[in-house]
């Protein structure tokens, strides 16, 4: 890893873990301004694809993320040829719930073509019959970890 601070691309999975399941802000109200600043320095990202997910549970948490400037980023032709191809290796059509789908390729595609960059999710591991985003991160050499890991790594420490 770079000594440049890390860049964190988040899958709507990692997001729906800290503001719905693990730590909501009515109970961690201190991760909501510690991750509005992430983003506001740029070090926080996400394809807009994850935008889209969000909208359908239409809930706070999906407008508090359209309303964070430079949170969703338009894929680039790089992020979206890299997409296409992650695509057609590691998507099992026929199996809706196997291997990866819908903001998965983008989330995995801009993570590898930003510097310094670390994907974030709370997908399991996956497999080869089964790839989800930290199998495929591994597998093209994208470093990924939990919400929770993120926060360890920043130092945050809430009271």
């Amino acid at each position: 890893m770079s000594s440049a601070a890390p860049i964190y691309c988040f899958d709507t999975s990692a997001l729906i873990e800290w503001w719905v399941r693990h730590y909501p802000p009515d109970l961690v109200p201190g991760l909501v301004p510690r991750m509005e600043a992430l983003i506001a320095s740029g070090r926080a990202i996400v394809p807009s694809f994850v935008l889209g997910e969000l909208e359908v549970g239409g809930d706070e948490l999906s407008k508090w993320a359209k309303a964070q400037p430079g949170f969703a980023r338009m894929e680039t032709e790089p992020v979206q040829l890299m997409a296409r191809d992650l695509l057609r290796s590691y998507r099992r059509p026929g199996k809706k719930t196997k291997g990866i789908n819908n903001a998965d390729p983008f989330v995995i595609a801009m993570g590898a073509q930003t510097a310094a960059c670390i994907v974030v999710t709370a997908e399991k591991d996956g497999s080869d019959a089964n790839p989800k985003i930290p199998y495929v991160c591994k597998e093209v050499g994208v470093e990924c970890i939990r919400f929770i890991d993120m926060w360890r790594r920043e130092g945050w420490r809430l009271a």
